[in-house]
């Protein structure tokens, strides 16, 4: 394995599996960190002007890959108007952030390191850093 990480000295250890997983989709210096804030990161960062899109990446994390997201459930479930839920979801499609199933319906993130990418930088519950520390 190839990897900054301190951790993978401890290979094959599940935790020291999880260090690196974690490392690496959080630390600037990651590679699954630069792969996903490439594709995907600036063009969310992008569409989050008011924090909309980000509720509703949590939420669509929240639900299995594969549960029909309808913009009705996202703006209720988030108290916010169905319009608004429509516009921010197919930006998220046109990202390639989320699969479309219907003329109005979606799929969240199935990609498991996307979601996880998601829920740990682009929505905050950890920050990259550029020390690599963390």
């Amino acid at each position: 394995m190839n990897s900054d990480c301190p951790a993978v000295e401890r290979l094959p250890d599940e935790t020291a599996l999880e260090e690196i997983l974690l490392y690496e989709l959080t630390q600037t210096s990651g590679a699954l960190w630069s792969h996903y804030d490439n594709e995907y990161g600036k063009v969310i960062r992008e569409i989050n002007g008011d924090q909309t899109a980000r509720k509703i990446l949590l939420w669509a994390t929240q639900e299995p890959p594969r549960r029909i997201i309808f913009p009705q459930d996202v703006a209720e479930a988030l108290g916010q108007e169905q319009q608004q839920a429509c516009e921010i979801l197919a930006l998220l499609y046109k990202a390639d952030v989320i699969d479309r199933v219907g003329s109005v319906s979606y799929w969240g993130p199935a990609d498991p390191m996307l979601r996880r990418y998601i829920q740990l930088v682009c929505l905050g519950a950890l920050s990259p850093t550029e020390d690599g520390a963390g």
